[in-house]
């Protein structure tokens, strides 16, 4: 079991902690091969320069998941935060089909957790993911003509929340509709 030193998800997050929700975080930006427009906006790595020790963690934990142990690592801290639900990125993104088959293979061994992320890895094959994980496509990446908006759900960044359709919800202060995954996420810039 981790220590409370050793610990790579994040437990105090102010959208997450109130909802029980853990989250495993990566470098913004660093490890989001496929973003676009919103590099030039993202909060994350905004958090991250103000922050250096939550920097220094981010930068920890991508190394941790190019370790052999990084699976086996993970399902022990899942298990020992006494969390039910996991957000796989509130920073970065799954950077290539071998780190997203670690999580598949950690989701798997963790039927009683829910996992749930936002991702614009439309590119990678999310086609083994086990029901109790739900993915939010992501818009705003170089693979936005891969989402299907009539059938994938789907996150988009707005200016303004006066601006949202009908079948978005706003997600910025609670993720619950995000683990629901029957409805559209309308994120409000920050």
């Amino acid at each position: 079991m981790t220590t409370k030193k050793d610990r790579f998800l994040t437990l105090k997050n102010r959208k997450l902690e109130k909802d029980k929700i853990a989250s495993f975080d990566l470098p913004a930006i660093k490890t989001c091969p496929n973003a676009k427009e919103c590099k030039k906006y993202c909060y994350a790595a905004k958090c991250a320069r103000i922050y250096k020790n939550y920097a220094a963690k981010l930068d920890r934990n991508l190394k941790l998941t190019k370790d052999k142990t990084f699976e086996h690592t993970m399902i022990s801290d899942i298990i020992g935060s006494n969390r039910e639900i996991v957000r796989i990125h509130s920073s970065g993104d799954f950077y290539n089909q071998a780190y997203l088959d670690k999580w598949i293979s950690i989701m798997h061994q963790l039927p009683f957790i829910r996992f749930y992320f936002y991702t614009k890895s439309h590119n990678l094959d999310f086609s083994k993911m086990p029901r109790t994980a739900t993915m939010i496509k992501s818009y705003g990446g170089k693979y936005d003509n891969l989402i299907n908006p009539e059938k994938d759900i789907h996150a988009k960044v707005f200016l303004k929340s006066d601006k949202i359709p009908l079948n978005y919800s706003i997600g910025n202060n609670n993720d619950l509709l995000a683990i629901a995954g029957y409805t559209n996420i309308a994120l409000i810039k920050h």
